[in-house]
């Protein structure tokens, strides 16, 4: 606490014609600076319902403030104590102070009992440590953290004292009679997130050590540590994983050829088996390709794929279009490079409905610019009339200069060509712009 701004603005609280900026200012800083007596000293100065302040010159609601500013608990209980309330939502609990703090203040702000606000922590923390790690969130959390950010290490080194605090709770609780009835299904979501960062080791190894770790699916957790290439956080799961631990290991990592090797030397994952498939259709489907590393994606392909059902269409299958220097690693044949998945897709037809520009590139490696689906639509048919954006004059040029020029006149099942939904598609337009 800055002592001399406390007692500035101490000094302009007890003005007589103090205006509501001034008040602001002075209860603002108080929360920045951690006093609570100077925050006690606003009581009365300001309105607390949250409705008076959402429209006022864009400020927010203090006890919000608080929350983003990562404010200890003894600030929140005074803003309680002068009559502002805990809004809803899950980035609405404290994040600075121990865990015993954060408990009894939930207790006392939201009339909770004692479980309640175990379990409310929890969530919290779950919360918090999932957008900690998939970086973006509908909230916002007090904590966005960016590799440049100077004050990472140190933050990292909080956070993981802040989290051994955390399961030291979560262990008092078990120890307490709880037990299994304790409501602890987020604090997988929190143990996982120690397991994908290599930064928290200590705090997964506060959960291992606390026996907390093993009431969850050690496989599970190692399935995250291999995906994100932490071999530390693997290696201290495997000295507590039972045989079917290890056997419910469901990825590969992007870049870790170390620990590829010993999933292989365990017979964990086999490339060829079910098993193996799912974990690599995981592997493609839902991360970011840059992350992928080329040699692991060799390791891990296997030729049996390829004959799978619509194995290369359901790859396309995704938010982001398949880089086109990978399908060599597929080794694919031209048919199936044009193989159709259950719902009578191709390649071609996901590109069409959200990365049309990405067929050029598609057509030496052997798709077929005339395929048709099954109500006879052409990759231009599909791209007016099901993709995902709203495509112009310029979309269209762009797209017809690579294909064939008889593409723009083929007829569907009824009888329209591309051409023809394109003007049904512009006059739309006009008609809705009227």
């Amino acid at each position: 606490m800055n002592k001399s701004i406390s007692d500035y603005y101490r000094t302009i609280i007890s003005w007589k014609d103090l205006s509501r900026r001034e008040a602001e200012e002075a209860l603002f800083a108080a929360i920045r600076n951690g006093d609570a007596d100077l925050i006690r000293a606003c009581e009365g100065k300001l309105p607390t319902d949250e409705n008076e302040w959402d429209d006022h010159e864009g400020e927010v609601y203090p006890m919000r403030f608080a929350l983003r500013e990562m404010a200890h608990t003894s600030a929140l209980e005074a803003l309680i104590d002068i009559g502002f309330t805990l809004p809803g939502g899950p980035d609405v609990t404290p994040f600075s102070g121990t865990s015993e703090e954060i408990v009894t203040f939930l207790m006392k702000a939201k009339n909770l009992d004692r479980k309640e606000a175990v379990r409310n922590h929890i969530y919290s923390t779950a919360y918090y440590l999932d957008v900690f790690a998939k970086g973006y969130s509908y909230f916002r959390i007090p904590f966005h953290l960016k590799p440049e950010d100077i004050f990472e290490p140190g933050f990292y080194a909080y956070l993981n004292a802040w989290i051994i605090d955390f399961a030291m709770l979560c262990e008092k609780e078990n120890e307490d009679g709880a037990g299994d009835n304790n409501p602890f299904y987020n604090l997988g979501t929190v143990i996982r997130v120690c397991a994908e960062e290599e930064k928290l080791l200590d705090a997964l190894k506060a959960f291992i050590d606390g026996g907390i770790a093993s009431q969850y699916d050690i496989g599970w957790l190692m399935s995250h540590a291999i995906w994100n290439d932490n071999e530390k956080a693997f290696d201290l799961l495997l000295e507590i994983a039972s045989r079917e631990d290890i056997e419910n290991i469901n990825m590969y990592p992007r870049k870790s050829i170390k620990l590829l090797n010993r999933l292989f030397d365990m017979n964990v994952l086999i490339p060829g088996s079910d098993k193996a498939f799912d974990a690599f259709e995981y592997f493609f489907h839902w991360r970011d390709y840059d992350g992928l590393d080329k040699e692991i994606l060799k390791a891990t392909m296997h030729p049996g794929y390829v004959e799978k059902e619509g194995f290369l269409p359901n790859l396309a299958a995704v938010q982001r279009p398949i880089p086109v220097d990978y399908y060599p690693i597929f080794s694919p044949t031209k048919a199936a490079m044009n193989a159709r998945n259950d719902k009578g897709r191709t390649i071609l037809y996901y590109y069409a409905v959200s990365y049309p520009y990405c067929i050029e590139e598609l057509l030496p490696a052997g798709a077929d610019p005339y395929d048709v689906d099954g109500k006879g639509n052409s990759v231009l048919h599909v791209m007016i009339r099901d993709g995902d954006y709203a495509v112009d004059m310029s979309d269209f040029k762009e797209v017809v200069k690579f294909l064939p020029e008889d593409i723009i006149y083929s007829k569907n099942n009824e009888g329209k060509t591309p051409i023809d939904l394109f003007t049904e598609l512009l006059t739309k337009k006009d008609d809705e712009a009227e």
